[in-house]
């Protein structure tokens, strides 16, 4: 016999066919009975209540038509299976909570049997456990306590041989009948209100610990704590005062626990809304519930009372306007199909209605046995569950695919912190809730956060160096592009000359000088002279365009530049006052002493060493002041970390307009070993590269990860077999560069080092350590090194919480001292340092991290996860594209890849991805549909021979071509079927969504389709190929090329 399938039937329905995980929509109950019990009037009230409730006897499968459909079965069609547990079968299953589990996930076969099962498991020790499991499309949580009530009755009456005094149960397929009726009516008002409240939604996510799959498996695990009875009571006078619920409270408190965790002001969660108000819909089995979208604007850093209010205006509009069915609203929203999340929400918040309690037996003790979660339908869920006493249990349910224990443990224990605090103090601002204990607070702002204080030895960058000549005067300290050497007694005197020259200058403390060469022994000279004479060296790349040296002219003023005659045009400037010193033409300074000068006034730790330019957000650059303590504290830290001696030789190939360059220059003159120069233009080639390390013993060098990647790329660099140390900044390090270098140069180190211009170079520093980075997700950049401290912050300068992401800041010696000529940016981003000592700054990056807690050195490390200002929101979702940079760098084939926004028509904006390598883009674009969300898989992947790259060998975004891009849903030139798979899928997308020519990377959902669609193409694919096609492969792979892949893939296992 047919029966009526419900909207929220249809949904749940839906969701468990594209689902991964099987039992996902299951609703365990165990009950633990201690006595006597009359297995016969147990079945027989069991069976009672199957027969009562048309629900519990609705088997539903697919129709001819594509559509779900539903037959009533019986009330014989349900059996209570009595097992008999001896101790060896409960010692294999894992004792009792093993044999429970594996009851609680044993699926329910919806098409060919009823929604639901009892098992009663006899145990060893005389006891019993009666195990339920019923398919949330028959039941919900209200329902509980109807069958508890129910089975109570029938059981007493079963056993008494008496009829059961029970009023008349109503049928569910009468109730959601009349429900549509009410909506066919109502639609418009509901519809309004829901389009103009959820208008610009875009999914909340708390930013994963691991990438998040193309398709939810729905895997769970959970953890609870206790509310304490007067912490209830205290929220409870909240919710008086404030007009609301306790659990309109509680939902605040899960909104406040989300803004502080996520940093978003939007947050939007989901709640459940049991449609039992009216009197013919109270003893209904059945899922008489909805679930609504509660969106709240946190904005403005409220109380928690005014908090409290916001979320009162919110649930009680919803409630208003809780008539349309959830998944009917997602479709008429047009919300996109996307399978790695949920639609609308991703957190669910519930409460449970405080009544919880066991069947009534005659005769038997009877205790119901909380299930340990295996499944989360969300990302998720926060559920709590009052009880009689006053006092409440709350439980944090999570996808395991995204989440790890350790990090929702500590979120739960924040929101703990949380519902204490607010319970006594409501008027406490979002900002001020002390989520984090004593301990935590220490470890975020000191443990993790503060690099090993250390004493320095030098106070001026050049100092070492002198020292390091008086020691070894005869070693060789440079060797030049052509192989020429230069000692560093001669390094040393022709310093001096040259020092000597621009004091007569007028050069001294806080004077710049600029310096426009190449890489040379001349460049060198020239760096150490102008420190030597007291000044601060501006580096001017002859490779830079002439009207940005013309600003950074302009802007530095210095009253010296020195610079290699072939550039001077290059150098032009308004000043007359300007002296240009020719630095290949020593005649001017070469009869002038030898001997070190001593600048007067002397240089100390707190002048300037060097003004770097770096690009800015207006388009001008920015002159970046460093003093002398920052970078010899970070030269300090590299000397002692990774020490040096006579047979080393560092490879500098770093352009002077990148900070990375000083320490190349200084390190090894520090120490004794070989500077080894790289010709110019060489850090561009990679072979160049491997050459020379091999032929110079390069023992430590610098790479920019893009050019690593094609290092890498290139065969024979095995022979760079004096290389120890490889250092890489500047860019993201992929994971899959570190295990390609260290599969193939597995003797040398390979360090992952952060910093930006605006602190002394590199402030972290992570050792990939080939057993550590076996287990991460991606590359850290590490922790701070001595004398720095990291923080990562909220935007009220809290620290967040391990785990949680949060801006990134740079505190301690390293931070330079500004911006020149620029005091409003730096009062902007040099800030007081809230957590340091008095007097002390920190600078804010712009960079989005969190702490990662792991074992090793140090207690914590530094996830770099982006530039604020990179993450982008393309179609209501917010994508950050370096994770599917990450994605496609993992790809066979694919040297380097960058992924960034373009606007392929007015308005019309797309991911694009570039790649190098032998790839082919076609193949990889449908590779990350396999890995990525829908909305993260780009519109097209342009490979090209090489990435282009700016000066300092990062990527340049701005000189990537603009794509072909035709005219295509997808995003993409159509391409005709080529294959008769393809041509049948084809004809048949186009059949079902009524549209014309259809291409083969055109996708079902973005030509129109929704999921009722989707079962029909899904139903018509099964009649043509004769095989039976899951939903969840056309939702999976929503494009023609992709569902006729997995056509053939089902038709070859049948072979």
């Amino acid at each position: 016999m047919s029966a009526p399938v419900s909207r929220v039937q249809r949904h749940m329905w839906f969701g468990e066919q594209v689902a991964e995980n099987p039992v996902g929509h299951l609703i365990p109950i165990h009950l633990r009975l201690m006595g006597a019990i009359d297995e016969t009037a147990l079945g027989d009230a069991l069976r009672d209540i199957v027969g009562r409730h048309t629900a519990l006897r609705t088997s539903m499968g697919m129709s001819a038509d594509g559509e779900p459909a539903a037959v009533l079965r019986p009330a014989s069609a349900f059996e209570l299976d009595v097992v008999q547990v001896g101790a060896a079968a409960l010692d294999a299953a894992g004792g009792l909570d093993g044999l429970r589990l594996s009851e609680a996930t044993a699926p329910l076969d919806l098409a060919a049997g009823i929604p639901f099962r009892a098992r009663l498991l006899r145990l060893p020790d005389a006891t019993a456990v009666l195990c339920l499991t019923v398919h949330h499309t028959a039941f919900d949580d209200w329902s509980r306590y109807l069958l508890f009530d129910e089975l109570s009755e029938l059981y007493e009456s079963r056993r008494a041989g008496r009829p059961a005094s029970l009023p008349p149960a109503s049928g569910y397929a009468q109730y959601a009948q009349r429900r549509d009726r009410e909506l066919a009516e109502d639609a418009d008002r509901l519809l309004g209100f829901w389009r103009l409240r959820l208008a610009g939604l875009t999914p909340f996510e708390l930013t994963a610990d691991r990438p998040r799959p193309a398709r939810r498996a729905g895997v769970g695990a959970a953890t609870v704590f206790g509310v304490p009875a007067s912490v209830m009571a205290g929220l409870a006078e909240i919710g008086r005062d404030a007009g609301a619920s306790t659990n309109m409270v509680l939902f605040a408190a899960v909104q406040a626990l989300l803004r502080r965790w996520s940093g978003r002001d939007d947050i939007t969660v989901g709640t459940t809304w049991a449609e039992r108000a009216e009197p013919d819909a109270r003893h209904v089995v059945g899922p008489l519930l909805n679930l609504l979208a509660l969106r709240c604007d946190t904005a403005g850093n409220p109380s928690f009372a005014e908090l409290v209010a916001r979320t009162r205006d919110v649930c009680l509009d919803a409630f208003d306007h809780c008539e349309a069915p959830f998944g009917w609203l997602a479709e008429q929203l047009g919300v996109p199909r996307d399978a790695s999340r949920t639609p609308l929400f991703q957190v669910l918040v519930g409460a449970g209605s405080g009544t919880r309690r066991a069947p009534i037996l005659a005769g038997v003790e009877v205790e119901e046995m909380p299930v340990t979660w295996t499944t989360s339908k969300y990302d998720l869920s926060v559920w709590f569950e009052n009880h009689a006493d006053g006092s409440a249990d709350c439980e944090v349910v999570w996808d395991t695919a995204l989440y790890p224990a350790e990090y929702m443990e500590r979120l739960a224990s924040h929101l703990r912190s949380i519902l204490a605090e607010v319970a006594s103090r409501s008027q406490t601002r979002i900002s001020e809730l002390r989520m984090v204990d004593a301990d935590e607070f220490s470890a975020l702002t000191v443990d993790y956060a503060a690099g090993t204080a250390v004493a320095a030895t030098a106070s001026t960058l050049h100092g070492p160096f002198e020292a390091q000549a008086a020691r070894t005067p005869d070693a060789v300290a440079v060797v030049a592009p052509d192989a020429t050497t230069v000692t560093y007694a001669d390094l040393d005197a022709a310093a001096n000359q040259l020092a000597w020259l621009l004091r007569q200058r007028g050069v001294g403390p806080e004077v710049r000088v600029g310096i426009c060469a190449e890489r040379s022994v001349e460049l060198v000279v020239a760096l150490l002279a102008v420190l030597k004479a007291g000044g601060a060296f501006v580096p001017l790349d002859p490779d830079y365009p002439a009207d940005r040296l013309a600003f950074m002219l302009h802007d530095a003023a210095p009253p010296v530049v020195l610079v290699q005659q072939r550039f001077r045009d290059l150098i032009a400037s308004s000043d007359p006052g300007m002296s240009v010193v020719p630095l290949d033409d020593a005649s001017a300074w070469a009869d002038l002493p030898p001997e070190p000068l001593t600048p007067t006034p002397p240089v100390v730790a707190d002048n300037a060493a060097y003004v770097i330019y770096t690009s800015g957000s207006t388009g001008r650059p920015k002159g970046v002041v460093n003093a002398h303590r920052g970078i010899v504290n970070r030269l300090e830290w590299m000397r002692g970390t990774h020490p040096l001696g006579p047979d080393d030789a560092v490879l500098q190939k770093t352009p002077t307009s990148f900070d990375v360059s000083v320490w190349e220059f200084f390190w090894p003159l520090w120490t004794g070993a070989r500077l080894v120069l790289a010709r110019p233009g060489g850090h561009k080639d990679a072979e160049y590269l491997r050459d020379v390390i091999s032929a110079q013993r390069i023992t430590a060098t610098q790479f920019v990860p893009s050019m690593l990647a094609a290092f890498l790329t290139l065969p024979d660099i095995e022979r760079c077999a004096g290389l120890r140390d490889v250092f890489c900044s500047g860019e993201e390090l992929p994971l899959a560069s570190v295990t390609a270098f260290l599969a193939r140069l597995p003797h040398c180190r390979i360090h992952d080092l952060y910093g930006p211009t605006e602190a002394a170079i590199e402030v972290t520093a992570f050792t990939c350590d080939p057993a550590a980075v076996a287990a991460l997700p991606a590359i850290p950049i590490g922790g701070p090194i001595d004398n720095v401290r990291m923080y990562v912050l909220d935007e009220w300068l809290n620290p967040v919480p391990a785990g949680a992401v949060g801006d990134l800041y740079i505190g301690g010696v390293a931070v330079a001292r500004g911006y020149h000529l620029r005091p409003g940016l730096t009062a902007d981003r040099f800030i007081p340092d809230p957590h340091g000592t008095p007097g002390s700054r920190m600078y804010r990056t712009g960079d989005l991290a969190r702490w990662r807690p792991m074992p090793g050195p140090r207690p914590a490390v530094i996830d770099f996860l982006g530039r604020v200002d990179r993450q982008v929101k393309l179609n209501g979702v917010r994508v950050e594209p370096g994770e599917i940079e990450h994605a496609l760098r993992r790809q066979p084939g694919v040297t380097e890849a960058v992924v960034v926004v373009r606007e392929t028509a007015p308005g019309d904006q797309r991911l694009i991805a570039y790649a190098s390598g032998g790839a082919d883009g076609a193949a990889l674009r449908r590779a990350l549909r396999d890995l990525l969300p829908a909305a993260m898989v780009p519109a097209a992947v342009v490979m090209l021979p090489a990435l282009p790259v700016g000066p300092s060998g990062k990527i340049d975004r701005a000189r990537l071509p603009e794509p072909s891009l035709g005219p295509t849903a997808g995003g993409v030139a159509r391409v005709a079927p080529r294959n008769a798979v393809e041509e049948a899928v084809a004809e048949v997308w186009a059949e079902v969504l009524g549209v014309g020519e259809v291409g083969v990377d055109d996708d079902f959902f973005v030509l129109g389709g929704h999921s009722l669609l989707l079962i029909r193409a899904a139903n018509r694919l099964r009649d043509l190929f004769d095989l039976d096609v899951p939903l969840s492969l056309l939702f999976e792979n929503p494009t023609v090329a992709g569902a006729a892949a997995g056509v053939e893939r089902l038709a070859a296992a049948l072979v």
